[in-house]
């Protein structure tokens, strides 16, 4: 898989999570108090990950999950590099 096709992937991927919440809410009304804090959670522990370069799991184990989750869905990162 070439970069830009990873791009691609990831970019869709998080794209329609976004529609599917948007859904959600135009059918259910705003968040929960509950539900806001853990998006903000999610949101800043991400941001934090950008920030320090770190994965978005502390255990490898997760990342590792993560990632066999990812090339079930959409094949093998074997040769992905940045451009």
């Amino acid at each position: 898989m070439r970069y830009d096709e990873l791009r691609e992937a990831i970019q869709g991927h998080f794209d329609r999570l976004l529609t599917a919440m948007k859904e959600r809410i135009a059918i259910n009304g705003p968040l929960s108090p509950e539900d806001l804090s853990l998006q903000e959670s999610s949101r800043d522990l991400s941001q934090m990950g950008v920030e320090t370069g770190t994965g978005v799991y502390v255990d490898a184990a997760q990342n590792e999950d993560l990632l066999e989750r990812f090339i079930a869905l959409h094949g093998s990162t074997e040769g992905v590099s940045a451009p």
